[in-house]
This record gives structure tokens, sequence and C-alpha cells, in this order.
């Protein structure tokens, strides 16, 4: 017999503003670096390298979803809500579906892409207008098939309430364990108002981070849980817990149905998406790595040579050890509970560059030739936070700013001829170590160090 089993974990409204923690806001914490092959502005069209469209499913109660209704204009891409004209949904493979007398038309994109664990998520948004009872939606999820089990979903905002209320959102966290003989969905709700939600841009963001999962909301952490200790995960299995922050999901947006009243005519409308970023987390990579303390928790250990391990641990944890040579001395042991599991993979990481290991030298030529009589650009202040001020400009050509993997940050530009200074914006760019590259008049190239705080 097939069983279909929904556990709503919790749904408390918190009426007023969303309850905010002091955890610090990771994009800004210096610990995170922007992956920009898994990032978008939109500034550039609809870029299919990293979108596509089309769900597993077509329908959402009332609105099937059209893929010409998502564009991407003037830096932001957009989901536009319309009412059409016909009494059947174009196909069968509806969500929730149900008769109505109108059908709706949506979209989604989803990403190419996918994300695990040790990641953060930034979207910049602005909800379908309340009125419309329709369903604005990011989340991360993925086409649901046994062999992916538990097959995770995370709602990071889903307007459900609507016209209840307008300043309503939900965040959930769900696992579909899909099986030919059962079919389980664990899950969770948590539902938190603040205003404005349709008027002005807000930022919800997600963090995957070992055994935790925190939510954000306009820079501040709203929503914390921990997937082992965490009662609000009692009815989870053990064994499927660490997925929820490690299993590599897509991230999706959506607007549909809901299935409710309708009555006020005021289509079309737009669902919008400002930029799309996410960022990974910076871990330390030491030539050798000695582990002879218990593991508590799940994490990743990892180093450029070797690890060396006569350690215990706990049977709750999720244990990754990555380098060139892994020992296991006499003492190491993993017991007493399905959910504990370890890997060891000959996959070492590289060590990255940072302030110190790169010399108390900020500033250096590529060429050591580069003539004398020729004034070197002076960047201040460095470190910086919101500017830097670039002095001695009139023999640079044209120049660019990269990150630490060689990605440019902000895109190259041509100095005006004569123009003796410039300024360049960096209070959008995360916390860590940039290099400002030029090539001077002369064909010769300048790089300098520029750290933002």
């Amino acid at each position: 017999m097939k069983i279909k089993t929904f556990l709503l974990l919790l749904s408390t409204l918190l009426h007023g503003h969303i309850q905010i923690n002091a955890q610090s806001y990771p994009a800004s914490n210096g610990q995170w670096t922007l992956d920009s092959s898994r990032s978008d502005e939109f500034d550039n069209g609809f870029d299919t390298q990293k979108w596509g469209q089309g769900l597993w499913f077509k329908c959402q109660n009332e609105v099937f979803f059209r893929d010409e209704n998502v564009t991407v204009l003037n830096g932001r891409a957009k989901i536009k809500l319309e009412k059409e004209d016909v009494f059947d949904a174009p196909d069968s493979t509806c969500y929730y579906n149900e008769s109505h007398d109108y059908i709706y038309s949506g979209g989604n994109f989803i990403s190419k892409f996918t994300v695990g664990s040790y990641s953060f998520i930034e979207i910049k948004a602005k909800t379908l207008h309340f009125e419309s009872n329709m369903v604005s939606a990011i989340w991360m999820s993925d086409t649901l098939r046994v062999e992916t089990n538990p097959n995770v979903e995370i709602d990071i905002m889903e307007t459900l309430k609507t016209i209840e209320d307008s300043s309503n959102f939900s965040t959930g966290i769900h696992e579909w364990l899909r099986d030919p003989n059962y079919e389980v969905n664990t899950g969770g709700h948590q539902e938190y108002a603040y205003e404005n939600l349709n008027e002005i841009f807000h930022h919800w963001g997600v963090e995957r981070n070992g055994d935790s999962i925190r939510f954000y909301f306009d820079g501040q952490e709203y929503l914390k849980r921990h997937i082992i200790h965490d009662p609000v995960f009692e009815t989870f299995p053990l064994e499927y817990r660490p997925d929820i922050t490690k299993q590599k999901r897509r991230i999706i947006i959506s607007l549909g149905g809901r299935g409710g009243d309708h009555s006020i005519d005021n289509f079309p409308q737009e669902f919008e998406i400002e930029y799309i970023r996410v960022y990974t987390k910076r871990r330390d990579c030491p030539v050798n790595l000695t582990l002879s303390q218990a593991i508590t928790k799940s994490d990743d250990y990892q180093a450029s040579n070797e690890i060396t391990a006569s350690s215990t641990v706990h049977p709750y944890a999720s244990v990754n050890l990555r380098a060139n040579t892994i020992y296991l001395k006499p003492g190491f042991s993993i017991s007493g509970n399905t959910i504990g599991k370890f890997n060891a993979s000959v996959a070492p990481c590289q060590p990255q560059q940072t302030a110190e290991n790169l010399g108390s030298q900020k500033t250096f030529i590529e060429k050591s030739s580069i003539p004398k009589s020729v004034l070197q650009p002076i960047i201040t202040p460095n470190p910086t936070e919101t500017n830097l001020l670039v002095q001695n400009a009139e023999n640079i050509a044209n120049w660019s700013l990269v990150n630490l993997y060689g990605e440019v940050v902000i895109k190259a530009k041509t100095i005006n001829q004569g123009q003796t200074k410039f300024v360049i914006e960096t209070e959008r760019l995360t916390s860590g170590i940039y290099f400002f590259t030029a090539t001077m008049d002369s064909g010769f190239p300048f790089r300098s160090i520029v750290i933002k705080k």
C-alpha cells in the first residue's frame, strides 16, 4: 500500500517584524567567496548557460507555466502573471490540480548548476503584488527520484498567505522520501511577517554550513536549525538529516497559484529578481593536518598533502577527509548510528593566498624594467570599505579588479586621456583580497593587492 504522509512540524505566525538574531551576515563576514560562475546580476539578458526553464510539473493550481512569461530586462529577471481566457490546463502534470473557471499563466526558471554544503545564497527580490493572491517563491530542489533520496527541498521564501496577510512569507525545509512502496514528505514551515514585500526589494539568504542551516532577511538572521539536535526534525530519519545541509540542489524562482480568491482583477503583475549570488566558504588548507581530538559534528577536513587521523567520530557526525594521502592511525573509529558517514578521498585542496603569505610588499610590478620616470599608481585607502581612490592615473591605459581566482569582479575600463585620478566603488564586494590590475601607456603591466574589509 502506498502511504502518503505530511507532517507539519511548525506553523507559527509572528505578528509584526521578524525576530532577529545576532549572527553576522555571511556575505560580509570575510569567510565567504563569491562564485561568479553560479551568480547572476542579470546585466546581460537571460543566461542560458546558468538557467533553464521547466520543472517536473507544468502547472500549480490555477496557474500554468509559460516560458515566454520569463524575461530579463534592465538588469532584472521578471516573471509575469497573466489572466488567460482558457478553461483547461494545457497539461495534466499539475501540482495540486483543481478545477477553476479561469486559468492564469505564470512561469519559472531553474539553475543548471547545483549548490551544496558550505554555501551561502543571497537573492534580492520584490514579490508579486499581494492582491493577486498568487505565490511568489524562491526555493531549492530538483526532480524527485528514488535514487536521490531524501530529495531535500528548502523553501527560502514563499508568499503563501497573500490576501489573508499581505506582509507574510514562509520558510520551510522538506525531505521527500520516494520509494515504490511508500512516499513520505517530512517537512516543516515557519511563517514570518514583514511589510512592503511587493513594494520594495528585499534580501533573502540561506546558509548551509556544517550541521546548521540559517536563514536571513535583509542582512539579519531570523531562523537557525541544527539538523541533529533541533527537535523540529524529530520526525526526519536520522540517516537523511545531513542531506539538509549537504545535498546538492538547484535554485528555483517560480510564480504559481494557490487556489485562492482572484476577484481583484489587477493583472498582469510581475515577480522581480535583481540578482542571485552564490558564495562558497573559505576553508583552511594546511599542508598537513592531524586529527586527534574527538570529532563531534559533521565537517569536511582537507589538506594539500596529508591527513593523519587517530580520532573518534561521534555516531551522528558525517565526516569527509580530503588530501593527497590519508593515514588512519590506531584510535580512529566511527560507530553507533546509521547517520554516521565516513569518506576519504584523494582530493587535496589548494592553499589560498592571504595578505600574510603574500608578504609585506602589497604593490609589485610584473616586469621590473618599467621606466622609473613613469609615475606608479597610488591606491588608497587600503584596506578599504566602500571606495578606492586611484591616483597618478594619467599613465594608465586600462584597468580591472580581479579576485584571487583571476575572475574579474569589476569590468575592465579605459581611462580618459589626461585623467589623473578616479574612484572605484567597492561597497558591494565581499570581504577578502583582490588585485587591481592595469596596463600602463608604456605597455607594461601593473598589479596591486587590494584588501576589502
